[in-house]
């Protein structure tokens, strides 16, 4: 696909939707709770991560585009620095306070809980 193409589209592709991506992460992360499992909880956060950062980008020059509501107007390009900086710290805490849920869980001897 030809870049010029690419850059002056009258509308953002679906995959662009911040909402579908944060909602697949929570579901996640949620799940890896309810299994006892570290490895589905990296998961959801390094899709988190990888998402994130890519509509943070996105959304300093056009706004983070939020499906069912709108867009937001774009940002300063400090925020953006500042968001990079801070989303991999805070995911980094709540990996570190979910495992800890979950090791938690694992040493109380509860059973996980599977769907199949």
């Amino acid at each position: 696909m030809n870049l010029q193409v690419a850059t002056t589209l009258p509308h953002r592709p679906f995959l662009h939707c911040t909402t579908v991506f944060s909602a697949i992460a929570v579901l996640l992360a949620l799940l890896s709770i309810k299994m006892h499992s570290i490895p589905y909880l990296k998961l959801s956060l390094i899709i988190t991560t990888a998402i994130w950062t890519h509509h943070w980008r996105d959304g300093y020059r056009r706004g983070i585009w939020i499906c069912p509501i709108g867009s937001t107007p774009p940002y300063w390009y400090f925020l953006y620095l500042v968001g990079l900086v801070a989303l991999p710290l805070s995911l980094h805490f709540v990996l570190r306070f979910t495992s800890e849920l979950i090791n938690k869980a694992k040493n109380q001897g509860l059973q996980p809980v599977y769907f199949i």
